[in-house]
């Protein structure tokens, strides 16, 4: 579901028209059986997810109920697509996680318009030549499969083995303007959790943690900055050239930090659902050294807001001179929704 909408001040009768359009984007049935919770939308209002269709994973982009595209040029029992996070170049991009049989991973970024596929990394690969089908000597990329944009399927074949880029990787991506990603992941051979970054200069492991039980959500702007919460349970933010900075919590007295933090698109702020002792709110922070934290929701606020959903993503979606639009899932004066 995607929607719009417009400021309506706390205790307002609910204006005519309503405040906001709600407008269904996909929904199962037409062989549709599955939709994945992990999807994103872009500034243009298509929104990117994965699913079963027909018993078959794939990934879709749709502009409106009734117009879901497959995107995914591979299909098999033996692959499952999952997590979707789109951007706003021509055609756009959505990065999406793959799993196939092995267990074998793979990041990937799919052209909306089925022209192009890069494979951001993988875990290894397996050997053979492309041959057979609808597609026969079609171009191999990675783990055995060929290219078969706009084509319905083709055949495993030998490609020449892939190198390993990490030993596993999440579903939870996240994609820039400029087709950067982040993602989290185990180190190659390892069981050693680690979140990643790639941009232009290839593929690169930001950072790694002591243990796999630390919930990286990570978001990236469109400098490449890349923001998460740590195994402190503090907001900390890559910078794009390295470099890392504490941005709330780890000893500041914040607690209750949220686990998907959001990030600007050029990445000077933050935001984050937390707790500096007034009770939970969603906080904006600046990101830069002495940057000022502001709370805009809930906290110290006489707003009505509580029951921050604090494993959904604090997004900042606009800013402008003194002025930052977010979303963020909450409960105020008793009704529970997006704001």
């Amino acid at each position: 579901v995607a929607g719009s909408a417009r400021a309506v001040p706390r205790g307002a009768a609910t204006p005519t028209p309503a405040p906001y359009i709600v407008e269904i984007m996909a929904a199962t049935g037409g062989g549709l059986e599955t939709i994945d919770a992990r999807m994103s939308i872009n500034d243009a209002g298509t929104v990117a997810f994965t699913g079963i269709e027909n018993g078959l994973s794939r990934g879709f982009v749709s502009e409106r109920l009734g117009h879901r595209k497959a995107i995914t040029g591979i299909v098999g029992a033996n692959r499952t697509f999952s997590g979707s996070a789109i951007n706003d170049t021509l055609p756009p991009q959505v990065a999406i996680r793959e799993l196939v049989s092995g267990p074998f991973f793979l990041i990937r970024k799919w052209a909306t318009d089925g022209s192009k596929v890069e494979t951001v990394g993988r875990s290894g690969g397996v050997a053979g030549f492309c041959t057979g089908g609808l597609n026969p000597g079609g171009a191999c990329i990675d783990n055995g499969d060929c290219a078969c944009f706009g084509l319905p399927f083709c055949f495993p074949g030998f490609c020449s083995r892939s190198a390993s880029d990490f030993d596993s990787a999440a579903s939870f991506v996240s994609i820039n303007a400029r087709g950067d990603t982040s993602f989290p992941g185990l180190v190659d051979g390892s069981t050693t959790l680690a979140l990643f970054r790639d941009t232009a200069g290839g593929l690169q492991l930001l950072d790694t943690f002591p243990t796999i039980f630390v919930r990286l959500r990570p978001q990236i702007a469109d400098d490449g900055s890349v923001v998460v919460r740590d195994e402190r349970e503090a907001i900390v933010v890559y910078g794009p050239g390295g470099g890392l900075r504490t941005v709330a919590g780890g000893g500041d007295g914040f607690t209750g930090i949220g686990s998907v933090p959001g990030i600007s698109p050029q990445g000077d702020l933050v935001a984050f659902i937390g707790d500096a002792g007034n009770g939970p709110g969603v906080f904006v922070a600046e990101n830069r050294p002495g940057g000022q934290v502001f709370v805009v929701a809930g906290g110290s606020l006489d707003d009505g807001f509580d029951g921050f959903l604090d494993r959904e993503r604090v997004a900042i979606v606009a800013t402008g001179p003194d002025r930052v639009r977010i979303v963020f899932a909450a409960t105020r004066d008793g009704v529970n929704g997006v704001y």
